[in-house]
C-alpha cells in the first residue's frame, strides 16, 4: 500500500460524492419511491464497481480498511461542506426545472 493509494480512494471518495449529486438531482426531479429505490441502487453498483477497479488498479486487488476509510472520509467531508450548497442549489434547480418541464406539457 502506498500513498498514491490512499490519494486515489480519496478522490474515488470525492467523486462518488459528486455522482451522489447527480443521483441527488435526478431523485428530486422524479420524486416517487421507485424511482428512489432504482437511483439509489444504480448509484450503490456505480460507486461499488467503481471501488472494485479502484482496488483491482491500486493495491493489486487487496482490500484494505485504510484504503475504505480514506474513501468515506472524503465523501462525508465534501456532503458536510460543499454538499451542502450543492443540495440547496439542486433542490433550487429541480424545482425550475419541474416548472419548465410542466410548462412544456401543458
Amino acid at each position: 500500500m502506498s500513498v498514491s493509494s490512499l490519494v486515489a480512494f480519496s478522490v474515488l471518495g470525492l467523486l462518488c460524492s459528486v455522482f451522489y449529486d447527480v443521483f441527488y438531482l435526478l431523485q428530486k426531479l422524479f420524486s416517487n419511491k421507485k424511482a428512489t429505490f432504482v437511483l439509489d441502487v444504480l448509484f450503490s453498483i456505480f460507486c461499488g464497481f467503481l471501488s472494485l477497479l479502484f482496488v483491482i488498479a491500486y493495491n493489486n486487488g487487496e482490500v484494505r480498511a485504510i484504503l475504505f476509510l480514506a474513501f468515506v472520509v472524503s465523501f462525508y467531508v465534501y456532503r458536510f461542506t460543499f454538499g451542502r450548497l450543492s443540495s440547496a442549489f439542486i433542490v433550487n434547480l429541480s424545482k425550475r426545472l419541474r416548472n419548465i418541464f410542466a410548462k412544456i406539457v401543458l
